[in-house]
C-alpha cells in the first residue's frame, strides 16, 4: 500500500472485519521503505487511507508496534470495542459508533446485512459525495436518509470484487 514518492491513496468501506484488533500498525523492520532514501520519500503510518462506513468485530479499535501514530481518515465505522483516545487525539471516528452489539438479518446462514434497529442502520457516510468514484456508491448507492454501516444490499452483478485480505 506504499508508492513512492507519496502514500497510496486506499478507500476501505463497507466491510465486516472480524478481528482482535480492527486496525494495525506493524513495525516494518525490513522492508523495502525502511530504506534511508525511501524512508525520506515517505510518509509513515497510511496517511491515504480512508476508512468509511465498515463494522468491525473486534475486542480494540487499533493495535500499534510500530510507533506511528494513527494517521489515516476514518469515521462512521462501528466497533463493538470501547473507544481508545489516540483516535480522537488524531480526529479520527468522531462520529463512528462503539460498543456497539450489532444485529444481523441471519448471520447464522450467512446474511450479515443488518437487521431493523440494529445500531449500525441508516447512520453511515454518504460515500457518493466523496471526490473519488468509488466502485458501487453512485445514485443507486442507497435509498434511505444514510447507508448503513457494514454491508449493504447490491445486486450481485454491481459488487465489487477483490482479494480478500485483512486490514493491516
Amino acid at each position: 500500500y506504499k508508492s513512492m514518492p507519496d502514500c497510496a491513496t486506499v478507500y476501505i468501506y463497507h466491510n465486516i472485519i472480524e478481528h482482535p484488533s480492527a486496525i494495525i500498525y506493524h513495525a516494518m523492520d525490513q522492508v523495502a521503505w525502511n530504506d534511508p532514501g525511501l524512508k525520506k520519500l515517505i510518509k509513515p503510518g497510511t496517511p491515504g487511507f480512508h476508512v468509511f462506513n465498515n463494522m468491525f468485530l473486534c475486542d480494540k479499535p487499533f493495535s500499534n508496534s510500530s510507533g506511528v501514530k494513527p494517521n489515516f481518515k476514518g469515521d462512521y465505522n462501528l466497533y463493538t470495542s470501547d473507544k481508545e483516545p489516540v483516535f480522537t487525539e488524531a480526529g479520527i471516528d468522531l462520529h463512528s459508533i462503539f460498543n456497539a452489539k450489532p444485529e444481523f438479518v441471519d448471520q447464522a446462514n450467512g446474511n450479515w446485512l443488518l437487521s431493523e434497529g440494529s445500531p449500525g442502520k441508516k447512520v453511515g457516510a454518504d460515500l457518493s459525495r466523496f471526490s473519488a468514484r468509488l466502485p458501487a456508491c453512485d445514485d443507486k448507492y442507497f435509498k434511505d436518509e444514510r447507508p448503513d454501516i457494514g454491508l449493504i444490499a447490491l445486486d450481485k452483478a454491481r459488487t465489487p470484487h477483490g482479494p480478500v485480505s485483512g486490514l493491516w
